[in-house]
């Protein structure tokens, strides 16, 4: 929900006008879709988590070694595991002014907590990119989406 306005953001264009299809995997592995799409011959920048696996860190970085036209991009610390935390850890006093939460609610996520405001995030991830793609905010891009969206731009 979120790509297509920091694309534009970022280059001054749309997707649409630049051709840029942007399709969710909704978490599965996107290395079907790879298969798939290398037959196009385009450049494919995949987005993904790295969920808290310094592994998928380093196999994203051996991969993009010696791939020319796919590239993989995900948060490059275990601090930025997913999206939601990626795009918390760059916009903290902008989140904390626009997620309303309960005086001493917890908002655990996978039994874990990650504070209210981050918590509130992961739970309710739509509703969150919702308020974030209609607000007046300018919100930071995460550098490895940035990274993405450059790469793409080559």
């Amino acid at each position: 929900m979120l790509l297509p306005k920091f694309y534009e953001k970022k280059t001054g264009r749309t997707v649409e006008n630049d051709g840029i299809s942007i399709i969710s995997c909704n978490g599965i592995s996107y290395k079907r879709y790879l298969e798939i799409a290398e037959e196009t011959g385009k450049r494919i920048a995949i987005i993904t988590d790295n969920d808290h696996e310094q592994t998928k860190i380093d196999d994203a970085n051996e991969f993009n070694q010696h791939n020319e036209k796919q590239h993989v991009f995900m948060g490059a610390t275990m601090e930025d595991w997913t999206w939601e935390a990626c795009i918390y850890n760059c916009n903290k006093e902008k989140l904390h002014n626009m997620i309303q939460v309960q005086d001493g609610a917890e908002y655990l996520f996978h039994r874990t907590n990650y504070g209210q405001v981050l918590g509130k995030m992961l739970n309710n991830k739509v509703d969150t990119a919702y308020q974030m793609l209609i607000s007046e905010e300018d919100f930071v891009i995460p550098r490895y989406v940035e990274e993405a969206i450059e790469w793409l731009n080559e």
